[in-house]
C-alpha cells in the first residue's frame, strides 16, 4: 500500500485510474446499464473475424487483392456500426455516422499492413532467387 500511496501522492492516480481509491469504487459500483451488452460482444467477434479474413485473405491470396480489400473493408464497416448500435442507449444514426467510417479505417489500416508484409515477402523471395 505504501507504493500505491506514494504513486497517488505524485498524481499518478489520475494516469492509472484504477489505483486511485475513488476510481476503484466507481469502477466496482458501475451499473449494468452502462456495460456493453451481449449482442455488442457478438458483433465485436464478427468485427474480429472480418479483420482476420482481411489480413489472411491478402497474405494468403484468397482471390484478387482488390476483391478481398473491398469485401473486408465493407465487413469491418458494417460490423463496427453494429457494435456501436448494439450498446444500450445507443442512437442508430450516430452508430452509423461514427461506426461505418471507423470500421472502414480499421479495415483499410489492416489491409495496408497485410499488403505491405505480402509485398515484402515477395521481394525477399525474389531476392533469394537471384
Amino acid at each position: 500500500m505504501v507504493f500505491v500511496r506514494r504513486w497517488n501522492h505524485l498524481g499518478a492516480g489520475a494516469i492509472f485510474g484504477l489505483l486511485h481509491p475513488a476510481s476503484r469504487h466507481r469502477f466496482l459500483v458501475q451499473g449494468a446499464d452502462s456495460m456493453i451488452s451481449g449482442a455488442s460482444y457478438f458483433f465485436f467477434i464478427g468485427l474480429a473475424l472480418a479483420i482476420v479474413y482481411l489480413y489472411l485473405g491478402i497474405r494468403r491470396g484468397w482471390g484478387s487483392t482488390r476483391r478481398v480489400i473491398i469485401t473486408g473493408t465493407i465487413l469491418c464497416a458494417i460490423a463496427m456500426a453494429l457494435v456501436q448500435a448494439a450498446n444500450p442507449g445507443a442512437d442508430l444514426t450516430l452508430a452509423i455516422i461514427y461506426g461505418v467510417p471507423l470500421g472502414a479505417l480499421l479495415g483499410l489500416a489492416t489491409a495496408g499492413i497485410a499488403y505491405y508484409f505480402s509485398r515484402s515477402d515477395q521481394r525477399s523471395g525474389a531476392a533469394r532467387d537471384d
